[in-house]
């Protein structure tokens, strides 16, 4: 009797050992997969990770800076109804400015608009409904060209910004922040925060340039940055 019940023993041990040892087996192999698919994952997020809007090095642009006829505006439409169409601040005179949609340019910066009329949204970015962040940018000018966001500094808080998207839909946003920084002080961590919405609501920001102008760097020395939730 005690000697069959050392073999149960040792037979309820060794399978113990065997259950043991293929559970940490394909606890490691797990492990090992998630390290590499967070790596890859890193990789990818970095590489479409947006850099602070420059416009000093990398990619070259020619400017258009002729004007938007109500034409050309009222026949402008988007490839997805969902897109923001039109851009609205009464405040400074801005109504229905067509949205264009542009992605990353080669060097990681946003894209801008090509004419210094029009606005642009950022296509990896959010719509209007996805209570998440709506990220838009335009141009102020150049050293003697007004373009559409020139007196974007002058707004004040409270002040209504109007998006219209390709279906129609009207949403309006309020404007809770405006202020500036200098070029050299803003830093791609502060560029990652504006893709948080602010006090968990839909949020519109307006980045533009700004300040002196550097004719060594082809640019203004200061950002504008605009911010305003979802009424």
């Amino acid at each position: 009797m005690g000697i069959r019940k050392n073999k149960l023993f040792k037979k309820i041990f060794y399978t113990l050992i065997l259950i043991l040892l293929i559970g940490t087996i394909i606890f490691f192999r797990n492990e090992i997969k998630n390290i590499i698919y967070n790596k890859k994952l890193t990789k990818n997020n970095n590489s479409s990770k947006p850099k602070v809007i420059d416009r000093t090095n990398g990619e070259k642009q020619v400017l258009t800076t002729k004007k938007i006829t109500k034409k050309e505006k009222k026949e402008y439409t988007v490839s997805n109804p969902k897109n923001p169409r039109y851009f609205s601040l009464e405040k400074l005179g801005i109504r229905k400015a067509r949205v264009l949609s542009v992605g990353l340019k080669s060097n990681g910066e946003i894209g801008v608009p090509a004419n210094i009329y029009d606005v642009a949204w950022y296509n990896r970015s959010n719509r209007q409904g996805d209570n998440q962040v709506i990220f838009l940018d335009g141009h102020s000018g150049g050293v003697n060209q007004t373009g559409i966001f020139k007196k974007l500094p002058n707004i004040g808080t409270g002040d209504i910004i109007t998006l219209e998207r390709g279906d129609s839909l009207i949403s309006k946003y309020k404007i809770i922040e405006n202020r500036k920084i200098y070029l050299d002080n803003f830093s791609s961590q502060q560029m990652s925060e504006l893709f948080i919405p602010k006090d968990n609501k839909e949020t519109v920001v307006i980045v533009t340039c700004t300040g002196k102008w550097l004719k060594d760097r082809k640019t203004y020395d200061q950002r504008v940055i605009v911010r305003a939730i979802l009424q």
